[in-house]
């Protein structure tokens, strides 16, 4: 199977804007990168973290305030 040759892109379609952490400022310099596993574990935590704690913040306040009539 032959290999496809890909154009290149024109240089006008390309942006000049740097992206990522801004050099200028001075926490740039020290802020360490986040890597893309940190990431998907913090969103898994966070994803279960918080509908598990809502559930027993809602079971604690329906034990305080009792069977009420709404």
């Amino acid at each position: 199977m032959p290999a496809i040759r890909l154009a290149p892109t024109p240089s006008s379609n390309t942006s000049l804007e740097p992206t990522g952490c801004p050099s200028e400022q001075a926490w740039c310099l020290y802020t360490p990168v986040i890597r893309l596993a940190q990431y998907i574990t913090s969103d898994i935590l966070i994803g279960v973290g918080y509908p598990t704690c809502n559930v027993m913040s809602y079971t604690l306040y329906s034990k305080i305030l009792g069977p009420t009539p709404q």
